[in-house]
């Protein structure tokens, strides 16, 4: 509770991000969703705005792939695995 001094008060809580977001679009709400979350809001008439904390730093998470070190040996997972290490080089996760 950096920036509050009481907790939200929370109507809804639902387990998808689809969900989540058709409610938002309907105006009856607000979410925090990660960047992959949001889906069709990124190009609509949604507000997305990164979070920051109180010194003004990005918000973030640490996202992590998963495999098995046999599978590094499949043409297909390896592929992948590059692809995958090059979108985020060239990429950032938070947007401005």
């Amino acid at each position: 509770a950096e920036h509050f001094d009481e907790p939200p008060s929370v109507a809804m809580d639902v387990n998808s991000m689809s969900t989540c977001r058709h409610f938002v679009r309907a105006g009856l709400g607000w979410s925090i969703l990660t960047y992959m979350g949001l889906g069709s809001c990124k190009d609509k008439d949604i507000y997305v705005s990164p979070l920051r904390s109180k010194n003004g730093e990005y918000i973030t998470r640490d996202t992590n792939m998963v495999y098995t070190k046999d599978s590094e040996n499949l043409i297909v997972v390896n592929t992948f695995i590059e692809y995958v290490r090059n979108y985020y080089k060239e990429h950032t996760v938070v947007d401005n």
